[in-house]
């Protein structure tokens, strides 16, 4: 998908929860490649509304916000872009294995020579499980963490 399918993806997601086109996505003036919430200010300006964001990073805001707005997600503070809820995903899972997996054939060359992906040291099949046991199983009071993401990706350990 090319920057200009990417934005339109993106407005076409805004648009759920501002129906009166009061925001609109803008890209990011330096690189060209994070997006945005704005909004017109005075004329010839733009209020950026949001933090510059990845596509993937900006969709995964937007379906909270329209989470939010549909009434799915309750926040405690009534602000348009302000709170969102956090979600875990396997993705999570795979991107934790595969950074361990770099970091092992770096750490341990001779050790791990014989293995050529990650999918050699865990059991993917397992992530579904472990990231439903550490969402029910978590301490709310410190949340969850990449740490504790990777104690429950050690279950998923093949070797």
């Amino acid at each position: 998908m090319n920057f200009t399918q990417q934005r339109e993806s993106l407005t076409n997601l805004l648009r759920v929860s501002d129906k009166n086109q009061k925001y609109f996505i803008a890209k990011d003036q330096i690189t060209g490649k994070r997006f945005a919430i704005a909004e017109f200010g005075e004329p010839g300006s733009v209020n950026i509304k949001s933090n510059f964001m990845t596509f993937k990073e900006m969709e995964c805001f937007l379906f909270g916000v329209n989470a939010v707005k549909n009434n799915t997600i309750n926040l405690t503070q009534e602000n348009d872009l302000l709170s969102l809820p956090i979600y875990w995903s396997t993705n999570d899972f795979e991107a934790q294995a595969a950074q361990n997996f770099i970091e092992l054939k770096k750490d341990n060359p001779e050790e791990f020579a014989h293995l050529e992906k990650w999918e050699q040291l865990y059991d993917k099949t397992q992530f579904p499980h472990q990231l439903e046991r550490m969402i029910s199983g978590h301490d709310a009071s410190i949340g969850i963490t990449w740490l504790t993401l990777e104690e429950y990706l050690g279950n998923c350990e093949i070797r």
